[in-house]
């Protein structure tokens, strides 16, 4: 077994191999598909993504709805079980693991093939994982410009970037769908980012005084605004909730803007299941407000110090207006 494939199955799974023939068309109030959740005739296919897909080369984009569609089109090694989320055959039939679960050998299906008919083999998969993590000049070229940060090729600081958002991704980070901490690591990269806050340090307290009763949850925050330092306290539905109302209670005073951010969604993920409570967890965070939906990460041995980066990143995003 080569090194490539050996890094590319102990990630157990890859996505973005097969691509499916699809349509997508929007759909307005009294149209013909508006409000059913029958399938429309003739087996057309229609994804509302909403914002128009920057591509649908899984290496180059990084978005949302980008991300949206690959997991409702592309297929991998494995795939989820929709009931209890455990790893069920997909691509591969079945795979083998070694003693100390260093090794996974993967066993393709003997009929699986792309949509224009051609058998998928193990190479597929290691131009796959070629492709999306060694970053050619061009790729990472298309990713950073996304952002309106314009580099010619033989500019000084792209091999730079370049490995920075390696580095990232090595220690779990995934951008994918966070494009607010994406434009953020580039901006600060390049030296072109002005803080809009310093963190001098949070707590967070977590309480539940006998067996049935209901936890509670308190966080402080101090933070630096220009030379003035603010400290705030706050209570929430748990502690990323609680350091959150904190977060935005110290900077509300100085950014009245962020009382129109909501948080929409937080997902966590374990990356490192074998360490059990100690595992390395990936923590994505959806925010948005009247106008933008943005997607930020984390990614910590500790919950709190994910989360803390996802929400920090997401109040930066939200206030780079400062930073034009």
């Amino acid at each position: 077994m080569t090194e490539t494939w050996k890094r590319l199955v102990a990630l157990g799974v890859l996505a973005c191999l097969v691509t499916f023939s699809f349509s997508c068309a929007s759909v307005s109030q009294g149209g013909d598909y508006f409000g059913q959740n029958k399938p429309p005739h003739e087996n057309i296919f229609r994804y509302v993504t909403g914002d128009e897909p920057q591509s649908l080369d899984p290496p180059i984009s990084i978005g949302q709805p980008e991300a949206r569609i690959y997991m409702a089109l592309y297929d991998g090694l494995v795939e989820y079980d929709p009931k209890n989320l455990s790893p069920i055959p997909s691509l591969a039939e079945r795979w083998d693991v070694n003693s100390d679960s260093s090794e996974f050998t993967f066993h393709l299906r003997q009929n699986g093939r792309f949509s224009n008919g051609d058998p998928i083999d193990a190479n597929d998969f290691v131009y796959q994982w070629e492709s999306s993590h060694d970053y050619n000049p061009s790729a990472g070229m298309e990713k950073i410009e996304a952002y309106g940060i314009k580099l010619d090729k033989g500019h000084a600081k792209l091999q730079e970037l370049i490995d920075t958002l390696k580095d990232r991704e090595g220690e779990g980070y995934q951008f994918e769908a966070a494009e607010g901490s994406f434009e953020l690591l580039m901006r600060k990269a390049m030296g072109t980012h002005r803080p809009s806050f310093q963190l001098l340090g949070f707590r967070v307290i977590v309480e539940k005084k006998h067996d049935h009763g209901a936890s509670s949850s308190e966080a402080t925050v101090m933070v630096k605004v220009g030379e003035l330092v603010e400290h705030a306290a706050a209570v929430g539905a748990g502690p990323v909730n609680a350091l959150d109302h904190a977060l935005r209670k110290a900077l509300e005073k100085f950014y009245p803007q962020l009382r129109e951010v909501k948080l929409l969604d937080y997902k966590v993920r374990v990356l490192s299941a074998n360490s059990g409570t100690e595992s390395k967890v990936r923590v994505l965070i959806e925010s948005g407000d009247h106008k933008d939906k943005w997607g930020t990460v984390g990614v910590s041995e500790n919950i709190m110090e994910a989360s803390w980066q996802a929400l920090a990143d997401s109040i930066e995003y939200k206030l780079l207006a400062k930073d034009e």
